[in-house]
């Protein structure tokens, strides 16, 4: 199926005011988010809020809480969220700093973990955390059974239509990464479905929901990134049965197709949409 592209269609494209607010807060911060990324993750976020998800927010590996900002900012009354890192008394007062200038307030129950990740379950030993989280970003310890290890706890923790936010995916620096998501995809296939990859990050959901996930993101966040003053390329370069994944990529006009989008090499104008009746 053949779909026009917004670069195509000459309609005004509005401006993300609450964006670049926050990103100017951002441009502030020490750590390694990308306005790319943090456009994206706004994007999932603004999302669930219109599908009406909700659940507590998760992060292992804070830093000092740039990643954090974002996610508290989406964080409703009634949720909580749950910041894990060893090392995060270190910077407790950065980090609270840095979520409340973005926010304007902290997060009526925020928890600063400051454990390692495999000992989360132990010390908040509570029943009613199991499968009540919407969303979570790892960006821990990089090494492969860390990684994979912090998937087993997350695979505990998320909910039926949650969204999973692995970093430093496909980095060259941390082939590791890669190698333990895809490890855990293959040996726990009903857990998770790599529905998106862009931007140093992969986006992962329950494959009961990857439908929905994947349809919004070839459908709409093309519009949503240009609402944000970035233009991107969206991938499918092979069938949706050969692999789950789309991904996306700065836009080139030198190189890239006029449409914006990019499918298999044989027909690159063509890509799979998923239609539901």
């Amino acid at each position: 199926m053949k779909k026009e592209s917004l670069f195509t269609k000459g309609t005004d494209v509005s401006t993300d005011i609450n964006f670049f607010y926050r990103q100017k807060c951002l441009d502030k911060m020490s750590g390694w988010l990308s306005p790319a990324s943090h456009g994206i993750i706004s994007f999932l976020f603004d999302y669930q809020s219109k599908m009406n998800i909700v659940g507590n927010i998760g992060e292992i590996g804070v830093w000092e809480g740039k990643t954090a900002s974002i996610i508290c900012n989406y964080c409703r009354d009634e949720e909580s969220v749950f910041l894990i890192d060893p090392i995060i008394s270190n910077n407790q007062e950065t980090i609270l700093r840095n979520i409340d200038d973005l926010c304007r307030k902290l997060p009526k129950s925020l928890y600063l973990c400051n454990i390692l990740s495999e000992k989360f379950l132990t010390i908040y030993n509570d029943s009613n955390l199991f499968n009540s989280f919407r969303f979570f970003h790892i960006d821990g310890c990089h090494t492969g059974s860390s990684v994979f290890s912090d998937m087993k706890l997350v695979d505990k923790l998320l909910s039926n239509n949650s969204v999973l936010v692995i970093d430093d995916f496909f980095n060259p620096g941390y082939p590791q990464i890669t190698e333990a998501v895809y490890r855990y995809v293959f040996e726990y296939p009903y857990s998770f479905r790599i529905f998106f990859v862009g931007f140093n990050k992969a986006y992962l959901c329950r494959p009961g929901c990857y439908t929905m996930y994947y349809s919004h993101c070839i459908n709409n966040l093309q519009q949503s990134m240009l609402n944000k003053k970035m233009a991107i390329t969206i991938k499918k370069t092979s069938s949706i049965g050969d692999c789950y994944t789309l991904s996306a990529e700065e836009y080139k006009q030198e190189i890239d197709l006029n449409t914006g989008i990019q499918g298999p090499d044989w027909e690159p104008e063509r890509m799979d949409y998923i239609e539901t009746k």
